[in-house]
C-alpha cells in the first residue's frame, strides 16, 4: 500500500521523499576511533566531571565537544595535567591548565588562533550598546561593537581569555572564563553591561563568568566544527562560505556595504566587485521607461555576459524575470531593486563556474545575497542623495523589525520604498551631446558636415536633399545639399534666409525619450521601488525550527514617448514621408528630407509606465538531528511584467496631406513658432502597445549536512539534497494595434491596405507559454587529508573538497505559430578544490568546477522554411562562382540538436596572512575559464565559407563536370551550432590591513583588483582565436585589462571617516575614431569618494531619542571628474563605465531600536 501511495506522488515529491529517507538512514552522530586503557572506559562528559571531583579541580569545557566521544580510562598516581590529557587521549580534544586548580578541555592545540563572536545590551533595557569596545586581554586584540551591540574579534590565540567592555557611560565589565579553540568560532553569551549612576565613580569593574553549571561552556546560535561553520544554523540555505574556501569566494559585510553610501545593491556591485565588467550605468538606461529590466540586475562577471551569473537570496535561487515576448531569447536576471540595501548583512560572490553546486547558468559565478533575519531589534534607515549642482535626487526609508510574539513566535517585518528623478538631457549637455558635436565639427565634420550623412535633430529643424549626388542641392546645381531652419522663422521666410551647409547642433525645447538631442530628455528612468516582507519563526523544540515568509515588491517606473521625427521615406503614405515640393510651406521646390523633434507629440494620454511585480510565498522547516543538520524548503513566486509602448504615429489623413494642406509646418523655429495649431494634436492616430506576461515559479528543496565519519586527520563531513525548480510563464500576451487616439478604436493608417504597416494593425497573441522543469541531486564533501599531526614538512593541514550535481532540466514551450517546442538536457556536473595551508599564514588554494547554460527556446526553435530566399545570391568557394539560392535552398533559426554551453573554470591562489604583521591579509587567485561548445548563429554564407568546419551543413548536387569536381550546392542548413570557443584568463589581487587602536580607532585599509590577461573568441576548431583584452574592436566589457578599487576606513566611537577610489581603465578606440577621439583611447582615470559619520551616543536630555543613531554624509566623484570623451557614442558621447552624475551628495541617516 505504502508502495502504491508513493507511485502516486508528483515526481519532485518522490524524489524529495526518497533521498529524505536515504539522508536520514546515515544521518546518525559520529563516534571517535575508541582506544584501550588501563581503568573502564566511560563517555567523555561524564568521565571529564568525574575528574574533577576525583581531583578537587575545576575544570571548564563545552558539552558540545565531548558528546559523541570515549574518553580513556585514569589509574594511578599522576599528575592532575597529565591524568587529565591520559583520560583525552584518542578523542581529538587537549587538556591546558590556566590555574593552580583550574583546567580547561579543547581542541587539540595546533597554534592557529580562533575567534570570538557576540553582542553587549545594556543590562536594564536589553538594547545593544553601540561602540562598546571589546578587548581580550593580553592579547592587543580589540574591536568596537557595530550600532547593534554586535562583535566579531578574529585572530585571537586559543586558550582561556577575559575580555574587558568599556563604553561611554556605562560600568565597564569583565568577562572571564571565556575558551577559543584555535580555528573555531566561540559565541558567548550575551553580554550585559550596567549603565553608570550619576554622582557614582566607577572603582572596579562588573564581572561575569562565562561558566556555566558542571562547566558547560554555552554556544548560542552559530555552531564550529573542526574550523568550519556548521551548516544551516542561519537563515542562510547555503553552506556558509568564507574568502580562505578551495573555491576563490569574494565577501562584502555590512559595515562595507553601508559605508559605500551606495543607493542599491546594483550601485554598490557596479562600483565594488572589481570582477564586474558591465559597462553600463543602469540608472541611466531607459529614458523611454519601456524596459525594466536594463536596471535589474546588470552584473558582468569577467565581461562572460549578465546572464551568466546566478543570484541567490538567503541561499534561495531568485526569481527570474521573464519579459512578455512571445518565446523567451534569453536567460532571464532576477531584480536587485527589490531588495532593500540596509537589509542585506552579507554578499558572498564566486567569480567562476559553479554549477557543481549551484546548478544552471552558473557559467559566470554565483552572488549569495544574505539579509539580516535572526536578531531582535529593530533599525530605521532613511538616504538621500543627488548631484551637487542640479536637484536630481534619490531617495529612500528602509526598515527592518524583528520581535518576539505571544505563543512562541518571532515576528520579522521590513520594508522599503525609494524613488528617483532622473537628470535630464540640459543638465548634463556640455559633457555629452554638446560636447560630442563640438569636437565633431572641430575634429571630423565629416561624420555630420557631409552630403551623405543623414541630418541629425537640432534646436531648429535640419533639411538634406533626397539624392547625395554631387549635382543634387537645395540652392541650385552644384550648391549644398544641406542646411537647417533660420533661427526665429516663422515658416515664411525665403530661400536667402537659410545658411547653406549649415545644421543646428543645438538642443531642441521639451523631451525626445532617451535621445539626449532635446533639453529634458531623461538620463534614466523616473522609478519607484517598493518592497514588503513579513515574517514568522516559531521554535519547534530545541532543535527545529519553522519559518514562514511573504514577500511583495513592486518596480514602477515613470517614461516617455520618443518625440523626434524623421522625414526621410519614399512613399507619401508611410509612417514619417518626406516633405513634398508641393508643400506650401516649402521653400526649396524639390521633395526634401527634414529631421525635427516635436515635444508636443508627448501627449499626456500616451503612456510609456512600465509595471514589475514579484510576490513570494515561502515556508522552511530546519533543525538537526544528531550531528547532522539539514531543512526542507519550498518557495513559490509570482512575477508579473507589464511594458506598455505608446506613440504618436500620424495626424488624421496622414503627414503628406498635413504637409500639402499646410496643417503642419517643418520649416519654423519652434521655439517661436508651433509647427501645427493645438487642435492638430488631437486629431491622431496612436501606434500602442503591450508586452504583459506573467510567470509562476516554483522550488522544493531538501538538504542535509552532518559527519559521516572520523579520519586520524580530521571530520569528514557530507551536504546532500535534492532540488527541484520550475518556471511556468502561464499567460503571456503581445499586442499592438492603430488606435484612433481620441476614441481607443482601431484604426487604420493613411494608406490603408497598401501601407507596410497593415501588418501590424491588431497583433493580440494572448497565450505563449512555457515551462521550464529542472530535477537535481546534489553533494558536497570537505575531506581532511593532513593535519599537524602527520608532521609532513610544509604541511599543516590539506583539505579536499567534492561537489556533483546531475540534473534533468527539461523545457517546453511553443513557438509563435503555435507548434511544440521541446528540449531536455541532462548534465552531469562537478567541482574539485584544495586548500593546503602550508604553515600559519600561508594557504594555497586550487580548485576546477564546471558549468553549464541550456539553451535558450528560442535557440532550438525551428523557423518554417523561407518563402523568399535571403540573401539572393551566395559565393561558392569551391566552385569559384556565385549562384542564387532558390526558395527553400536554406534554413536559419534555433535548431533543437543543441548541446548545453559548458565552462570550465580553473583556479590556483595565495593567501598570506602574515603573522609578523597581525590583521593584514592578501590573497592572489589565478582564474582560466574555458567554453569548448558556446552557441553561435551563423549566416548563410557564413555556413558555406565554413563547410569543412560544419560536416553535413552543405548539401550539394552531383558533379556536373565543373573543374572542382564537386556538384552546385543544393541546400544550406545555417541553424544555430555549437562550435565557438570562448575561453579567458585573469588574476584576482585582494588586500586589507586592519591596524587597530590608531588614534582612538581602528584603520581598515582595502585594495581589489582584477588583471585581465585574455579573452579570446574562436570561431571554429581551424580557425584563429581573435583575442579582446586590448582589441579596439571588441566590446568595452571585454577588452578592459584592469579594474579595481580602493577603500580607507577610520572607525572610532563615534566618529567614522572613510575614503574609496575606483580606477577606470583605457579605452581603446577603433581606427575609424582616432581623428575625432584626438587619441587612441579614453585614457585611465579615478574617483574619489570621501564620508563622514557620526553615531549619537544619547547624552544629555535627548538621549531617548538618540540612541541607536548614526548620520552618514558622503560625496561621490568628489573632485567633479567629467565623463570621458567617446568619439563612438553618437547620442552621448562619454566613454562606456562612465556617468553622468558628476558630483553627487549623499546622506544617511540610522537609527537602531
Amino acid at each position: 500500500m505504502l508502495t502504491q501511495l508513493f507511485c502516486r506522488l508528483p515526481r519532485p515529491l518522490r524524489i524529495v521523499v526518497a533521498t529524505s529517507f536515504a539522508l536520514l538512514a546515515i544521518a546518525q552522530p559520529a563516534h571517535g576511533a575508541p582506544a584501550k586503557f588501563d581503568v573502564p572506559a566511560q563517555p567523555a562528559l561524564a568521565a571529564v566531571q568525574l575528574f574533577g571531583q576525583q581531583a578537587g579541580v575545576e575544570v571548564l569545557y563545552s558539552a558540545a565537544d565531548l558528546q559523541a566521544r570515549t574518553a580513556s580510562a585514569v589509574k594511578g598516581e599522576l599528575e592532575p595535567l597529565t591524568a587529565l590529557q591520559s583520560l583525552l587521549a584518542g578523542t581529538g580534544l587537549g587538556a591546558q591548565q590556566t590555574g593552580p586548580s583550574r583546567f580547561v578541555v579543547l581542541a587539540a592545540p595546533d597554534g592557529r588562533p580562533g575567534s570570538i563572536e557576540g553582542v553587549v545590551r545594556r543590562a536594564d533595557s536589553s538594547q545593544g550598546v553601540e561602540n562598546a569596545r571589546i578587548i581580550v586581554t593580553g592579547t592587543g586584540r580589540s574591536v568596537v561593537a557595530d550600532p547593534r551591540g554586535r562583535f566579531l574579534i578574529t585572530d585571537v590565540p586559543a586558550g582561556m581569555h577575559t575580555l574587558d567592555i568599556t563604553a561611554e557611560k556605562m560600568v565597564n565589565t569583565q568577562l572571564t572564563d571565556v575558551t577559543v579553540n584555535p580555528s573555531r568560532r566561540t559565541l558567548v553569551s550575551a553580554i550585559e553591561m550596567p549603565a553608570q549612576k550619576e554622582g557614582v565613580v566607577q572603582m572596579a569593574p562588573y564581572v561575569a563568568s562565562e561558566k556555566r553549571r558542571d562547566g558547560v561552556l554555552a554556544l548560542e546560535a552559530l555552531e564550529v566544527t573542526e574550523g568550519r561553520p556548521k551548516a544551516f544554523t542561519t537563515a542562510n540555505l547555503d553552506l556558509p562560505r568564507t574568502r580562505d574556501d578551495s573555491l576563490p569566494f569574494t565577501t562584502f559585510s555590512s559595515a562595507e556595504i553601508q559605508a559605500s553610501g551606495s543607493p542599491g545593491l546594483q550601485d554598490f556591485l557596479q562600483n565594488r566587485l572589481a570582477q564586474n565588467f558591465n559597462s553600463d550605468i543602469p540608472s541611466e538606461l531607459d529614458g523611454l521607461g519601456n524596459n525594466p529590466t536594463l536596471r535589474m540586475s546588470r552584473v558582468n562577471l569577467r565581461g562572460w555576459g549578465e546572464t551568466e551569473t546566478v543570484f541567490l537570496l538567503n541561499g534561495r535561487r531568485m526569481v527570474p524575470q521573464y519579459q512578455g515576448t512571445e518565446i523567451d531569447s534569453s536567460n532571464a536576471t532576477p531584480n536587485l531593486q527589490g531588495i532593500p540595501i540596509g537589509s542585506v548583512e552579507r554578499i558572498e560572490i564566486l567569480s567562476s563556474a559553479a554549477g557543481a553546486i549551484y546548478g544552471a547558468n552558473a557559467t559566470g559565478g554565483v552572488i549569495n545575497i544574505i539579509t539580516r533575519l535572526d536578531y531582535h531589534g529593530g533599525q530605521l534607515s532613511f538616504n538621500f542623495e543627488s548631484p551637487s549642482d542640479v536637484f536630481a535626487p534619490r531617495r529612500g526609508v528602509d526598515l527592518t523589525y524583528n520581535r518576539p510574539i505571544p505563543f512562541g513566535f518571532t515576528l520579522r517585518v521590513s520594508a522599503g520604498y525609494s524613488a528617483s528623478d532622473p537628470l535630464r538631457s540640459r543638465d548634463r549637455a556640455d559633457v555629452s551631446i554638446e560636447r560630442w558635436r563640438g569636437l565633431v565639427v572641430e575634429r571630423d565634420p565629416t561624420r555630420l558636415l557631409s552630403r551623405t550623412i543623414g541630418a541629425p535633430s537640432g534646436a531648429t529643424p535640419n533639411i538634406r536633399t533626397v539624392t547625395t549626388v554631387a549635382t543634387a542641392g537645395l540652392f541650385g546645381p552644384g550648391t549644398a545639399n544641406f542646411t537647417s531652419v533660420p533661427a526665429g522663422s516663422n515658416g515664411r521666410v525665403g530661400l536667402s534666409a537659410y545658411a547653406p551647409g549649415v545644421y543646428n547642433l543645438a538642443l531642441s525645447e521639451g523631451e525626445s525619450g532617451s535621445a539626449l538631442q532635446a533639453k529634458d530628455s531623461r538620463i534614466g528612468v523616473e522609478a519607484i521601488d517598493t518592497v514588503f516582507n513579513l515574517g514568522l519563526d516559531r521554535k519547534l523544540g530545541e532543535n527545529w525550527r519553522l519559518s514562514l515568509d511573504y514577500r511583495y515588491s513592486q518596480n514602477d517606473g515613470v517614461g516617455s514617448t520618443p518625440a523626434a521625427f524623421n522625414f526621410i521615406l519614399a512613399g507619401p503614405f508611410g509612417a514619417t514621408p518626406r516633405v513634398p515640393a508641393a508643400a506650401p510651406s516649402n521653400p526649396f521646390g524639390q521633395n526634401v528630407f527634414v529631421n525635427l523633434i516635436d515635444p508636443k507629440t508627448n501627449r499626456p494620454e500616451l503612456n510609456n509606465d512600465p509595471l514589475n511585480t514579484v510576490t513570494e510565498l515561502t515556508g522552511t522547516l530546519r533543525g538537526r538531528l544528531g550531528e547532522w543538520r539539514g531543512y526542507l524548503d519550498f518557495n513559490y513566486a509570482r512575477n508579473r511584467s507589464i511594458l506598455p509602448s505608446e506613440q504618436f504615429f500620424e495626424p488624421y489623413g496622414g503627414w503628406t496631406n498635413a504637409f500639402l494642406n499646410g496643417t503642419y509646418n517643418p520649416f519654423v523655429d519652434p521655439r517661436v513658432t508651433p509647427f501645427a495649431a493645438p487642435s492638430f494634436y488631437e486629431n491622431y492616430i496612436a501606434l500602442r502597445g503591450i508586452l504583459d506576461s506573467a510567470t509562476r515559479h516554483y522550488q522544493a528543496g531538501f538538504k542535509a549536512s552532518g559527519p559521516l565519519f572520523r579520519l586520524p586527520t580530521g571530520l569528514v563531513e557530507l551536504t546532500a539534497g535534492v532540488e527541484w525548480t520550475r518556471s511556468d510563464r502561464y499567460y503571456s500576451r503581445t499586442f499592438q494595434q492603430f488606435q484612433d487616439a481620441a476614441t481607443g478604436e482601431p484604426r487604420i493608417p493613411t494608406g490603408g491596405t497598401t501601407s507596410v504597416n497593415t501588418a501590424l494593425i491588431a497583433i493580440d497573441n494572448p497565450v505563449r507559454q512555457f515551462v521550464f522543469d529542472n530535477y537535481a541531486v546534489y553533494a558536497e564533501t570537505a575531506v581532511p587529508v593532513l593535519s599537524e599531526k602527520q608532521r609532513v614538512p610544509l604541511v599543516r593541514s590539506l583539505e579536499f573538497t567534492l561537489a556533483g550535481r546531475l540534473a534533468d532540466e527539461e523545457r517546453n514551450g511553443f513557438t509563435a505559430a503555435g507548434v511544440p517546442v521541446e528540449y531536455r538536457s541532462q548534465p552531469y556536473l562537478y567541482s574539485a578544490g584544495a586548500k593546503h595551508i602550508v604553515f600559519e599564514g600561508v594557504t594555497l588554494r586550487a580548485s576546477r568546477s564546471i558549468g553549464f547554460k541550456p539553451p535558450t527556446l528560442a535557440q532550438v526553435t525551428e523557423s518554417a522554411l523561407p518563402t523568399t530566399p535571403f540573401p539572393n545570391a551566395v559565393t561558392d568557394p569551391r566552385r569559384n562562382q556565385t549562384q542564387t539560392l532558390a526558395a527553400n535552398q536554406y534554413r536559419t533559426g534555433g535548431n533543437p540538436d543543441l548541446d548545453p554551453e559548458s565552462t570550465r573554470s580553473d583556479n590556483i591562489g595565495l593567501i598570506l596572512n602574515p603573522k609578523w604583521l597581525r590583521g593584514l591579509r592578501l590573497s592572489v587567485d589565478y582564474i582560466r575559464s574555458v567554453r569548448d561548445n558556446a552557441i553561435s548563429g551563423i549566416a548563410p554564407q557564413a555556413a558555406i565559407d565554413l563547410e569543412a568546419d560544419l560536416p553535413g551543413r552543405i548539401t550539394r548536387g552531383a558533379p556536373d563536370g565543373h573543374p572542382s569536381g564537386v556538384g552546385p550546392i543544393t541546400f544550406v542548413d545555417a541553424r544555430g551550432v555549437n562550435f565557438r570557443q570562448i575561453s579567458s584568463k585573469s588574476l584576482d589581487l585582494s588586500a586589507e590591513h586592519t591596524l587597530r587602536d590608531v588614534r582612538g580607532g581602528n584603520l581598515i585599509l582595502t585594495l581589489t583588483a582584477t588583471r585581465n590577461f585574455s579573452y579570446k573568441v574562436q570561431a571554429t576548431a581551424s580557425s584563429t582565436a581573435d583575442e579582446q583584452v586590448g582589441n579596439p574592436l571588441a566590446s568595452a566589457a571585454q577588452q578592459l585589462e584592469w579594474n579595481g578599487n580602493a577603500q580607507a576606513r577610520w572607525e572610532g566611537r563615534r566618529y567614522t571617516f572613510g575614503w574609496s577610489g575606483r580606477y577606470f581603465d583605457d579605452i581603446l578606440a577603433r581606427p575609424t575614431d582616432y581623428a575625432l577621439q584626438g587619441s587612441d583611447r579614453a585614457e585611465w582615470a579615478i574617483n574619489h569618494d570621501l564620508f563622514v559619520g557620526y553615531r549619537f551616543t544619547g547624552a544629555g536630555r535627548w538621549s531617548h531619542l538618540l540612541d541607536g543613531t548614526s548620520l552618514t554624509f558622503g560625496v561621490r566623484n568628489v573632485l567633479d571628474r567629467a565623463p570621458r570623451f567617446w568619439a563612438a557614442s553618437a547620442d552621448r558621447g562619454i566613454a562606456p563605465f562612465d556617468s553622468l552624475a558628476g558630483r553627487t551628495i549623499w546622506l544617511q541617516l540610522r537609527r537602531n531600536f
